[in-house]
């Protein structure tokens, strides 16, 4: 008894899978229903049915799962509207209005205990009842939620659908409040009556709901909204213009067998620099997003990263604010096209958003100021809608205007998701399991066209027809065992792709998220996963089903070695019915083509299936199913693709190698001026590959720092610290100090310098003799000859930064102690420190003005000035102004000797007076000895009685004035000792005369 009611349960509950087994469903068309409390006899719940669960969580996939399952088996049809429910659901709307819908239901099964009390049996399949006792099990739920799950606009009406609003119980709702999370608190809700609600911000807004019975119960539950701003919204709140346009080319996608080749449209916004100029463009173009999960603003925001400093930054700002470009960011929006049909722009075909960006191009070249040249970063599929892009405009004769093109992870030989989940996710979404949820997942995504033309093996590419079912969606695998694209999808776009090629145009460059080492990737415990790596191996919690404990029973493995087929999925389904027993079973086997290990744990940039459940609204069974799995990655993007590696193999069965040893040598180095000769194995002139593996479309220091290389030109302010000039003296060095800094770019090599102009024989140095980050440095010049010259100091590779400095070497400054001339009467010039005149004689002084550089004073004795001539003394008198010390003062142009001090150069003039014969013999003195180092003797010819003598110094200063009286002698001794080296004047003073004479103290 107990194994029959074992069974009966699986098949009321369990209905697909009879019909994929080809076995029967248990008839209940003569059961009596006789002494049922509700209208609704339960017969054909789904395996994982919520009906029985009561959870405090709900979201539109619950809500009409429920529904669908109680319109099957209510018999006064008041579940009747399942398809206006479908036609309401969005995964994300536009729409300002969103539809709640509300379910407050009682329904039965057959009870447990009546069948094992023999109360109920099963023959020939049909069920019967054999007691008028109460044979069922009551239940209870209420459900309630919003029909969809992300919302774009922060203005929303909510409406509690009459159409959806289904109380099958006899006990009444009194009031329904619902908490919108948006700080008002609890509001009532009226059948078909909108409620307006608006959002400040952005957000996940958690939805709670009151409902209150007349049986003063009060029920709560909760829901979820993801709201996110629309174009109107950014433009309100943060000044922003997002535009939504149309393309004006029609996409040719006949080779898919697609009917509606109407053409695309996108959204853009340009972010200006500070400037508010457009005139230096970066278009970042969104990638695969099915739903447009991501608005441009999210767009944006994947430019943000981490720097080596832990500091979150964005690369869009930093290019912005430092640079002064101009973000353009290309958005591919869910819309309505002229047919009427519904597109999913984020996932897709790749030709119809290439098309829609073109537009974009011409919109923005046309607008912008100057003849600064584009550039284009494609971001994952990005990648593949810019190079189709810009190869079109290329191809057509249209001008692009784009230097750069940056490939950003982008799977140029196509993209992988493991072929084993794929299966998985298809089983549960359609098979057995029939999970709602997990829907959009495969026809959203997997199944969406951008997907079919990208994945290198695709599952509706291994079905196989079973008998009685015509639904393409059910989960079946067969033959090709081999990796195989979507048909009519993978090979035609790859072809298309092929036969165009990549931009000509343009510098191509590549930023990979996948190791450039070979490197392998960890699964949750830290250990490499290789191939057949087993993904899965447990017991998935699947739930209560009206008492029964399920779950799934699943071993999921990466494909395998090269050449080697195996058992990839294997799934059974399980409820615990005193022991676990099988409702039903799934395998896939795959083989793996022969020249390559299996892609799913190739190096590549990583798919993080951790993060997968949050865009698919939190289902719990499909959290527990991604939950259990022992990696949290598999490579999406394998690198060999993402750096259109032509190594072999073709994009159907015969793959690439995967594993492939990257070596390509030396890439050509941005901004040299040298083209340098790349490897034909890319068709990348340059590339970033990081030595780990990273997840897909990360943006890092290092491939930030890569791609701020290409973009920014190489420039620096260089300037001189002070003058551009200088002068010194013969035997000096020259010396200048630049400042080096304002580094924009990535200089090729440490800036080195180069100095021309400068004269034989001379010699420049730097120090540093090379620099690469702000700074500054110093050029001595030695070695330099007497004269002005011109040295041009260039930075090596940009010769329009050369600074031309001015150096002037003075010749040493001469010694005019014995410089000094005078001219007596005319009669030519005699070099002298001194001058004995005849009084009544004309007398001029000077030094020779090519003796010296710079300027000249003359001061009399007096210490007035005489000016910058020579001074000229008429009929020069003893005991006049003119008699004594004169200074010539001169002030040099240059340093070179005097340290910018005036020299005095002195001049003694003394006038010989008018002198009788017998006076003049009288003072026939004789000095000897002349020059003298301690004593001079000063001698007449007659005895003198008294003398006065005067030791003058050159400036006129009395050094030693002696009178003696009562010599009685011919001669007399002068000391000289306590003298200083050099030349003094001797005035001798006897019996009213005066002589005067000039001698030397050594």
């Amino acid at each position: 008894m107990k194994q029959n009611y074992r069974l009966i349960l699986l098949l009321c509950c369990c209905h697909f899978i009879i019909q994929a087994q080809s076995k029967k469903k248990i008839d209940f068309s003569d059961f009596s229903q006789k002494g049922m409390k509700t209208k609704i006899f339960l017969t054909n719940p789904k395996p994982f049915s919520i009906l029985g669960q009561k959870n405090e969580s709900y979201g539109m996939y619950g809500f009409y799962q429920s529904y669908q399952e109680l319109s099957i088996s209510d018999k006064l049809n008041r579940f009747n509207n399942s398809d206006y429910i479908k036609s309401q659901m969005k995964l994300e709307t536009t729409s300002e209005t969103i539809k709640i819908g509300l379910i407050h239901t009682e329904f039965e099964t057959i009870s447990k205990e009546a069948f094992e009390n023999g109360k109920i049996k099963i023959e020939n399949n049909k069920a019967k009842r054999l007691s008028s006792d109460y044979v069922f099990s009551k239940y209870s739920n209420t459900i309630i939620a919003p029909l969809t799950s992300r919302k774009k606009g922060l203005q929303t009406t909510f409406i509690l659908d009459d159409k959806m609003f289904v109380n099958s119980t006899s006990n009444n709702i009194k009031n329904i409040s619902i908490n919108f999370d948006d700080n008002k608190g609890y509001v009532i809700s009226e059948i078909n009556k909108p409620i307006s609600v608006n959002y400040n911000t952005e957000g996940t807004k958690n939805i709670s709901f009151k409902i209150e019975l007349e049986n003063g119960e009060t029920i709560i539950r909760k829901s979820t909204l993801q709201v996110s701003y629309s174009n109107e919204d950014t433009a309100r709140l943060f000044r922003r213009s997002p535009s939504l346009i149309t393309s004006t080319r029609n996409p040719d996608l006949a080779i898919y067998g697609a009917t509606d080749q109407s053409p695309g449209k996108c959204e853009y916004e340009v972010f200006l620099s500070p400037d508010g100029v457009l005139d230096k463009p970066i278009f970042i173009v969104d990638g695969f997003d099915p739903s447009d999960s991501r608005n441009i603003t999210a767009v944006y925001n994947l430019l943000t990263y981490t720097d080596a400093e832990g500091i979150t930054q964005n690369l869009g700002d930093r290019i912005r604010n430092q640079e002064g470009f101009d973000v353009v960011v290309v958005n591919f929006p869910t819309y309505i096209n002229a047919l009427n049909n519904t597109i999913d722009g984020g996932a897709d075909f790749i030709e119809r958003n290439a098309l829609s960006l073109v537009t974009v191009i011409e919109l923005i070249n046309n607008q912008k100021t100057g003849n600064e040249q584009n550039v284009v970063i494609g971001p994952s599929m990005g990648g593949l809608i810019s190079r189709y892009a810009l190869r079109f405009m290329e191809l057509n004769s249209l001008n692009h205007q784009t230097r750069l093109w940056i490939s950003f992870d982008s799977p140029h030989y196509g993209a992988n998701v493991p072929i084993g989940l794929q299966h998985l996710f298809n089983y549960f979404a359609y098979g057995y399991g029939d999970v709602d949820a997990v829907k959009p997942l495969v026809e959203g995504m997997l199944r969406s066209p951008a997907a079919k033309q990208m994945l290198v093996d695709h599952f509706d590419a291994h079905t196989t027809s079973i008998v009685g079912v015509d639904d393409p969606r059910v989960p079946t695998t067969g033959l090709p065992l081999l990796p195989t694209g979507a048909q009519n999808f993978r090979n035609n776009f790859q072809n298309r792709m092929n036969t165009m090629g990549f931009p000509v145009n343009t510098r191509n460059i590549s930023m990979i998220n996948g190791s450039g080492l070979s490197a392998k990737f960890k699964d949750i415990n830290n250990n490499d996963v290789n191939p057949g790596f087993d993904l899965i191996n447990s017991n998935i919690n699947t739930g209560t089903v009206f008492g029964l404990n399920t779950r799934a029973q699943t071993f999921c493995e990466y494909m395998p070695n090269a050449n080697v087929q195996e058992q990839i999925v294997n799934v059974s389904i399980q409820a615990q019915i005193f022991f676990w027993v099988t409702q039903d079973t799934f395998i896939a086997t795959a083989k793996q083509s022969s020249n390559t290990n299996g892609v799913d744990s190739s190096p590549g940039g990583l798919f993080d299936i951790f993060a997968l459940a949050n865009s698919l609204g939190g289902d719990p069974i499909l959290t527990n199913f991604l939950n259990s799995m022992r990696c949290g990655y598999f490579s999406f993007i394998p690198a060999v693709s993402s750096m259109g590696l032509n190594i072999g193999g073709n994009i159907n069965n015969n793959q690439p190698n995967y594993y492939f040893n990257i070596n390509l040598g030396a890439a050509d180095t941005p901004w040299d001026g040298v083209n340098t000769t790349t490897t034909n194995t890319t068709p990348f002139k340059n590339w970033y590959m990081p030595p780990t593996n990273e997840g897909h479309v990360k943006l890092t220091q290092g491939n930030v720092d890569f791609a701020w290389c290409e973009i920014v030109k190489p420039d620096f302010d260089f300037n001189t610290v002070s003058s551009n000039s200088t002068s010194t003296c013969t035997g000096n060095n020259a010396n200048f100090t630049f400042d080096y800094n304002n580094i924009h770019g990535c200089l090729p090599t440490p800036t080195t310098f180069t100095a021309t102009g400068n004269p034989t024989g001379s010699s420049v140095t730097f120090t540093p003799n090379s620099i690469s980050a702000n700074g500054t440095v110093n050029m001595s010049v030695s070695n330099i000859a007497p004269g002005t010259y011109t040295i041009n100091v260039t930075p090596v590779g940009f010769p329009t930064k050369v600074i031309p400095v001015t150096v002037t070497i003075y010749p040493p400054n001469p010694n005019l102690n014995s410089a000094t001339q005078y001219s007596l009467n005319n009669n030519g010039f005699t070099t002298a420190n001194s001058a004995t005149v005849p009084q009544g004689s004309n007398l001029e002084l000077q030094i020779p003005s090519n003796l010296y550089s710079g300027t000249i004073e003359w001061f009399d004795p007096t210490g007035a000035s005489r000016g910058s001539s020579n001074p000229t003394i008429l009929n020069i008198q003893d005991n006049s102004i003119e008699e004594g010390t004169w200074q010539a003062q001169v002030t040099f142009t240059n340093d070179c000797s005097r340290m910018m001090i005036p020299s005095n150069i002195p001049f003694t003039v003394v006038v010989e007076p008018s002198l009788s014969t017998n006076q003049f013999q009288q003072l026939e003195l004789s000095i000897y000895p002349n020059p003298s180092k301690d004593f001079i003797t000063i001698k007449s010819p007659t005895t003198l009685s008294q003398i006065r003598t005067k030791i003058i110094d050159l400036r006129g200063r009395v050094i030693q004035d002696k009178e003696i009286k009562n010599v009685n002698s011919d001669q007399i001794h002068l000391e000289i000792s306590i003298l200083s080296e050099g030349a003094y004047i001797l005035q001798i003073e006897t019996e009213g005369s005066k002589i005067t004479k000039r001698i030397i103290k050594e």
